[in-house]
């Protein structure tokens, strides 16, 4: 908001002005904030692979009990 605020004043008004940081700090913090809130809307909500719709699952199973020779058998 300091950022949005000292950026509406005139730049001969900025030199009067008396500020503990300078004006490109404060910008400095301004894309800091925004780029954390970005990475934080990104971030993937789940992780790991996707489920499986059912509409593919079901049948792929139904197979894999029909087919017991298929695929990797596990020592038990």
């Amino acid at each position: 908001m300091l950022a949005a605020l000292l950026r509406r004043l005139p730049r001969a008004v900025l030199r009067q002005i008396r500020l503990l940081v300078r004006p490109e700090t404060v910008l400095r913090w301004h894309r800091d904030l925004l780029a954390a809130r970005h990475a934080r809307i990104s971030c993937p909500k789940r992780v790991g692979r996707p489920r499986t719709v059912r509409s593919i699952r079901v049948p792929v199973l139904r197979l894999a009990r029909e087919n017991s020779s298929w695929g990797y058998r596990h020592p038990r």
